[in-house]
């Protein structure tokens, strides 16, 4: 009876000790999350109207970025310059972001497969060093253009499946003409792989350079300690 109990008791005291390590655990999970939302989490903003973003008065410094959500300005089936857009203003429309865009786009409902372009024109205060965007969750792949000025795609939009080369990761760009007061923001998207989700389906992050680096190198290095600790518990 003796050694039944002891035995009962060394295996209350085990469940007891796996219990505390899980609750230690998820509590060290949770205050990752909450250290993230207390140092990313976006200033008061009115989101974007009909392709117009006003960000007059807000202050760009090292670590405050805000995402460039709300009402953008679509021209679907068309990967359009900034040369282009007064000719296809008769075709354009609105589409949320983020968000998938099979309303917006296909003739097809409910298939998110396609290209279009998104434009959102950003009211700032005049520029005193490099602004800069990180782009998030665009399927399957795009081709930005800031100003006129074309950046680097990632993989190949285009208008069918044989020419287009699919690249689905995120991705930073910058514009550093000083003085400036209105960005022109186009993303060229084409999305032949996932039949049900297309277009910009995360935020698009936009403020100082410094402060881009600063949100994109942190949010790095949080999902790498989150993944030891997942690894170490494992």
């Amino acid at each position: 009876m003796m050694l039944k109990s002891l035995y009962m008791r060394s295996k209350q005291l085990t469940t007891f000790k796996h219990i505390i390590i899980i609750l230690l655990f998820l509590g060290l999970l949770l205050g990752l999350r909450w250290v993230w939302s207390e140092n990313f989490s976006s200033a008061a903003f009115t989101p974007a109207v009909n392709g117009v973003l006003d960000l007059r008065g807000w202050k760009m410094d090292r670590t405050s970025t805000v995402p460039l959500d709300g009402e953008w300005q679509f021209y679907p089936g068309k990967l359009i310059s900034h040369q282009d857009v007064p000719l296809e203003a008769n075709d354009v429309r609105t589409v949320q972001v983020p968000g998938d865009w099979s309303e917006a786009l296909s003739k097809e409902a409910g298939s998110s497969l396609g290209y279009g372009t998104y434009r959102l024109r950003i009211l700032v205060d005049p520029l005193e060093g490099p602004a800069g965007f990180w782009f998030k969750g665009i399927q399957s792949t795009s081709g930005v253009e800031i100003n006129g000025i074309a950046e680097s795609n990632m993989g190949t939009p285009a208008e069918n499946a044989n020419a287009y080369t699919p690249k689905y990761v995120s991705y930073t760009a910058t514009y550093s003409v000083e003085g400036t007061k209105e960005i022109e923001l186009l993303i060229r998207v084409a999305n032949f792989e996932d039949p049900y989700n297309g277009g910009i389906l995360d935020s698009i992050r936009f403020g100082s350079q410094a402060a881009i680096d600063y949100v994109r190198w942190y949010s790095i290095g949080f999902q790498l300690v989150t993944f030891m600790v997942l690894l170490l518990h494992g």
